[in-house]
């Protein structure tokens, strides 16, 4: 027995190399579903875990609680309460940095920290330099992304305004903050590094340039495990509310930490959703591939059955064939996902500006992808030998009887064989003979096509997120925002500006949205009603104009608070006096960026029982003028951030790409590979199946061109019919995923261009052009005489 079992298992290495282009074609196949399993999961735990590890080395805040003014000694006395580990009272503020060689202000944020020791709260990872001095009141310490684009050393000088003041600062140090993870210049949606600055400086020094003496206008708290946060958060409101409490909140509505937590879970839903179906398709694909090998191996099998294995032995022989090609697809697989998980976990560590990286794989991720292309492997091994094993040996080692081509109905009655020549009706007849055959060919392409269109989708939703958002929606080229509300009437000096050809006032305030128990964390907006600087889109892109009263919503934030069109929804404004109103809700549209609300600015302003004022405004710039518009806008103290749309449109290019660019690289990359495994594959098992006929043909005197047409003119026609159905899947998956990826920072639109199409279609043709011409070569060196042999 042991002989028998040593002679099934060279068999089995003859087999290997004999279709080692096969097992080549099906191994990267599997290593590609496998590597972007591997690579993605192995990325969203990896991000997960350095953040814990970051926030908890680092001490990062788990409460907020800002406030106008408030002295010191409250802070003791928020120390002694029930659930407070530490606490950090501080002074945070705006300021705007004048570069030289910058035309536009740059906006920064100051937070004041500890001189003479380190913070327990929201601690730095100094990456240059020192720490401050605090005997030296013009020290700051610099964010290190935003020094390194702008070249700005340690010891270098900074022209800072803080509240209207010019200031020189000398950088010593810069650092990382876990407070700043995601660094987003106000009223923006991704972070900016060239644009936005944070300055760390000492107490001191702010408390003196923000007339805040022995006081502090935000508190930082770090919990002992399992303090009841919203419990902490109304004893904070409660104590801070007589000095202009505006509304303690944690760190989940944190605006680093939020946006963080919303990118990783998107990533996470990526990790999920897109390897899974890369996973599926290739095992299908895989189960495939291997049913159609085995049925070649039809006589084979008869003839090891004859020498007096079991079916067992049989079933157990082509199940290894099947695993050695997973084993190799999946070694390949987990070591490329490995390795580029790793490295895409370090791009994106850089991304959110993370000083440290943990990367750990997780077995389970190996376990699965091994899990489902096994089984994959071995049901197409079984379903293809359990036909054969049904079989006597003598008659399982006769070739096939040839199919019946007479009486078919297809051939018979909706072809006029009579124009047709020889070659092109032997095509269509095998067509019509075998459609489960043909049927299962095309769908393996098309479904290799799928993936290819739903890979490269990224880049045309971005593509028209940029376009709804800074074309259609946002027709300003700037928007400033005030330190403080400003009356209506001082948007007066701005349309006085030289250059300024048409100013929209807006109003933001912050406020908690509540209906019953659900409550969410909210800047509501109030645009003018026919404004045109800054419209709102309703979902078909298409301006709409705010109604006279009520709120319009984003559809997922309407989920999140489980109300609808003539719902009542009441506003807790956390600033100002902090009024309570109610408000209906009077349109719900889809938002492809953020989750906002928007009402009409008088509206807001009779809700707020306040005067007309303004938080900021878009402004329309001659753009021949637009230098001289800046310059004079840097020297207005009443600004707190000046935003030119372009650099804000150039920026969100450059994080999405970031962000998503690498991961659809890899994804493309990997369903091209796939698409082009599978034509091979599916064109080589073709002439495996049909090499008797071939070597027939050329008996019969068919010429190699003749034979190539009958061969590679099936294949083209099935390749032809897979294209539009792969367009369809591919259709189908994007939006799939597309739907799944709804987060409160984004809403990928379902948009695909002509080209994604195309570019998947040309690989898929280019890869059956390929193939095609390794066939010919194999068709050329076809031998009449042994494959025409029979082993009776």
């Amino acid at each position: 027995m042991s002989g028998m079992v040593t002679t099934l298992n060279r068999k089995l290495l003859r087999d290997l190399w004999r279709i080692r282009g096969q097992v080549l074609a099906i191994a990267i196949v599997v290593a590609c579903g496998t590597a972007i399993f591997v690579m993605m999961n192995g990325v969203e735990r990896s991000l997960d875990l350095t953040r814990k590890a970051y926030y908890q080395s680092y001490r990062f805040a788990e409460l907020f609680a800002p406030v106008k003014r408030a002295p010191n000694h409250l802070a003791a006395r928020v120390q002694t309460m029930d659930g407070v580990a530490a606490l950090e009272a501080r002074i945070t503020g705006s300021a705007l940095i004048d570069l030289k060689d910058q035309i536009a202000p740059i906006t920064a944020r100051v937070v004041s920290t500890a001189e003479e020791r380190r913070q327990t709260v929201n601690d730095l990872h100094l990456s240059s330099g020192r720490w401050l001095d605090r005997d030296r009141p013009n020290e700051a310490i610099l964010s290190r992304d935003f020094a390194g684009l702008h070249g700005i050393d340690v010891g270098d000088r900074l022209t800072v305004t803080l509240n209207g003041q010019r200031r020189h600062l000398i950088i010593v140090g810069t650092a990382l903050s876990p407070e700043f993870v995601y660094p987003i210049p106000p009223g923006e949606i991704v972070p900016d590094e060239r644009r936005f600055a944070v300055i760390w400086m000492g107490y001191r020094s702010l408390a003196n340039a923000y007339d805040l003496d022995g006081a502090f206008n935000e508190l930082v708290l770090r919990l002992t495990p399992g303090a009841s946060t919203s419990s902490l958060i109304d004893q904070l409101d409660h104590i801070l509310e007589p000095y202009g409490a505006l509304g303690a909140y944690e760190r989940k509505d944190q605006i680093s930490d939020h946006f963080l937590s919303n990118e990783i879970e998107t990533l996470a839903t990526l990790g999920k959703i897109v390897p899974s179906i890369f996973m599926l398709v290739s095992s299908f694909l895989l189960h495939v591939a291997l049913a159609r090998i085995v049925e070649t191996e039809r006589e084979e099998i008869g003839l090891i059955k004859a020498f007096g294995y079991s079916d067992a032995q049989v079933a157990w022989q082509y199940l290894k064939l099947a695993f050695v090609v997973v084993l190799i697809g999946l070694l390949i697989g987990w070591f490329a996902g490995t390795w580029m998980g790793r490295g895409l976990a370090g791009i994106y560590t850089d991304f959110f500006n993370f000083p440290l990286l943990v990367y750990k794989p997780v077995p389970a991720v190996y376990v699965i992808s091994a899990a489902v292309t096994v089984v994959a492997a071995s049901f197409g091994a079984v379903s293809a030998v359990r036909a054969s094993l049904a079989l006597t040996p003598a008659e399982a080692m006769r070739p096939q009887p040839p199919a019946d081509y007479q009486n078919h109905r297809f051939t018979t009655s909706l072809i006029s064989w009579d124009r047709i020549d020889q070659a092109s009706r032997l095509i269509l007849r095998h067509l019509s003979r075998w459609p489960r055959r043909a049927l299962i060919t095309v769908l393996g392409i098309a479904l290799a096509m799928g993936i290819r269109v739903a890979a490269q989708q990224n880049y045309d939703a971005i593509s028209f997120m940029l376009w709804a958002e800074f074309d259609v929606k946002s027709r300003y080229d700037l928007s400033v925002d005030f330190v403080d509300p400003k009356p209506i009437k001082a948007i007066r000096a701005l349309e006085r500006i030289n250059g300024v050809l048409a100013v929209e006032p807006v109003r933001i305030v912050q406020a908690k949205l509540h209906n019953g128990h659900r409550v969410e964390r909210r800047a509501i907006i109030g645009h003018m009603s026919a404004g045109t600087l800054d419209r709102v889109l309703d979902d078909q892109v298409r301006p709409l104009e705010i109604p006279e009263t009520g709120l319009v919503l984003s559809d997922r934030l309407a989920n999140q608070l489980e109300i609808q069109v003539g719902d009542t929804v009441t506003l807790e404004i956390t600033e100002g006096h902090r009024p309570t109103i109610s408000m209906p809700v009077s349109t719900v549209i889809s938002a492809f960026i953020g989750t906002p609300v928007y009402t009409e600015i008088r509206v807001l302003n009779r809700a707020l029982s306040e005067p007309r004022l303004a938080s900021g405004a878009y402004l329309s710039v001659d753009d021949n003028q637009m230098i001289s518009v800046l310059a004079r806008l840097k020297e207005m103290p009443a600004l707190r951030t000046v935003t030119i749309k372009e650099a804000a449109r150039d920026a969100f290019r450059e994080k999405m790409d970031e962000f998503l660019g690498v991961m659809t690289i890899f994804n493309t990359l990997f369903a091209s590979l796939i698409a082009i495994g599978v034509v091979y594959n599916s064109a080589r098992v073709s002439f495996s199946e049909r090499s008797r006929e071939l070597a027939t043909l050329k008996v019969l005197g068919f010429g190699n061109l003749e034979i190539c047409y009958v061969l590679l003119g099936e294949f083209a026609i099935l390749t032809m019919l897979a294209l539009p159905l792969g367009a369809i899947i591919g259709w189908g998956l994007a939006k799939f995923i597309t739907s799944a990826l709804t987060s409160d920072l984004f809403r990928i639109p379902m948009a695909i261009e002509p080209p994604t199409y195309g570019i998947a279609a040309l690989t898929i043709t280019g890869a059956a052009i390929f193939s095609g011409l390794l066939l010919a070569v194999k068709v050329s060196r076809l031998d009449m005489v042994s494959t025409s042999k029979t082993r009776e």
